[in-house]
């Protein structure tokens, strides 16, 4: 299993648009070859009018079913509307070490 987690930071008054894109995106995500599952979170709660910070999990079958998802056009048109509405972005990749309990995304 090979981990992505994005930490997007959305500029005052974006929160509504970026949900409705990432929705859009988590949607295409997950019907790519490869993709196990995403979630979605919301850390701050800055309101509508306020800037909030998201954390985007995404789990792969490999690196590879992920960079070649990265890579492609369908893709890139999609995170690119996210533009307008982000102030910044991060991204981590994990692989798993161990685990414990149930498995989890």
């Amino acid at each position: 299993m090979y981990r992505v987690m994005l930490r997007m930071r959305v500029r005052p008054g974006g929160t509504g648009v970026f949900e409705e894109v990432i929705a859009e995106v988590a949607a295409a995500v997950a019907a790519r070859p490869g993709n196990l599952g995403q979630r979605v979170f919301r850390a701050d709660a800055g309101g509508a009018d306020g800037p909030a910070t998201y954390y985007v999990f995404s789990d792969w079958v490999d690196e590879e079913a992920f960079r070649e998802h990265e890579r492609s056009a369908e893709h890139r048109e999609r995170i690119a509307r996210l533009g307008a509405v982000r102030e910044e972005s991060a991204m981590t990749t994990m692989t798993p070490v161990a685990q414990w309990g149930a498995p989890a995304l």
